[in-house]
């Protein structure tokens, strides 16, 4: 990996609160000198940078290349996606962006990949006609399937038992909004599903429309690996099957029809259930109150009816 440091410190030490003010949330031109000595550094011609308004990271795109800037405490993301996007290259049905550069600035990171057109397709992939939809849900499935069947990578592996023992933690306050009587049997039923922790599968991590651009062909391109792990296999439907596809039938059987036949599908649609559970807590109430008809008044009923596995 072409990875080279500075000693110039030109992006000082940030803790999460004063990123999001002084930096992600300053659309002023800050990052002009940080941007200039990569462009030195590596070559690259990055003129006329735009700053991109999603994402977490600081993204730029200057004509060919896109540049994330990372701050450091999200250094371990910014090393996954370095690792991931060569890893995958050439491999997927879906085109990804090339890996062309990564360093440091300061206690900072930063990504250079070349830049793929497209069109965002939205947090519910809300482009295009209902066939449209139907046939992005098929590649969806499909990806799916194909990253999995690929090696894992060492690099990538992650500390699944305590990112979950951490999740966990917070997971009853989070469900507050929920019926009492599903956040009073949460606990037991994400203990019922067993270990959540244990896989060796390869992950993208946030497999939803928001990371897959529409090329003017028709083609997809995955974006965004900073999320990408080594671990358990039903990690990869719970973005999808709860950002995208909640309360659409259409969809997720588009997605299996990609994906294929599951082994267990009783076990997975819990395994899935309860991982959703404890990884978006906060969310729940609202996306059990996004499924058509009654909300759900037990977890089983809710794991049918966000998986709908055949």
């Amino acid at each position: 990996m072409n990875v080279k440091s500075t000693p110039q410190k030109q992006l000082p030490d940030v803790d999460y609160e004063k990123y999001q003010t002084s930096f992600h949330g300053n659309r002023s031109n800050w990052w002009s000198r940080p941007l200039d000595s990569i462009a030195g550094r590596h070559g690259l011609d990055l003129s006329s940078p735009e700053r991109s308004t999603s994402g977490r990271n600081v993204v730029l795109l200057a004509g060919d290349w896109v540049v994330k800037l990372v701050p450091p405490f999200w250094g371990r993301m910014w090393e996954r996606e370095c690792v991931a996007l060569q890893h995958v290259h050439g491999r997927l049905s879906a085109r990804t962006p090339v890996f062309q550069a990564a360093g440091s600035i300061g206690s900072w990171s930063y990504l250079v990949m070349e830049r793929i057109d497209g069109i965002s397709l939205g947090w519910r992939g809300e482009l295009g006609s209902p066939t449209d939809r139907l046939e992005l849900a098929v590649q969806q499935g499909r990806l799916a399937r194909e990253i999995s069947r690929l090696p894992a990578v060492e690099a990538l592996r992650w500390d699944w038992s305590g990112v979950l023992e951490e999740d966990r933690r917070d997971m009853v306050a989070g469900l507050a909004d929920t019926s009492p009587p599903l956040s009073a049997s949460a606990e037991d039923y994400v203990a019922e599903a067993g270990d959540l922790s244990s896989g060796n599968t390869l992950l993208h991590g946030d497999l939803a429309s928001i990371n897959l651009l529409k090329g003017d062909r028709g083609d997809l391109a995955l974006i965004d690996w900073s999320d990408a792990s080594v671990g358990p296999a039903d990690h990869e439907f719970i973005s999808p099957f709860m950002h995208q596809f909640r309360g659409d039938p259409q969809g997720l059987e588009g997605f299996w029809t990609g994906f294929g036949d599951v082994e267990d599908p009783t076990s997975l649609r819990h395994r899935i259930m309860a991982r959703s559970i404890v990884k978006y807590a906060t969310l729940m109430a609202g996306y059990l109150d996004d499924l058509p008809g009654s909300v759900p008044v037990s977890w089983p009923e809710a794991a049918e009816r966000f998986t709908l596995i055949p």
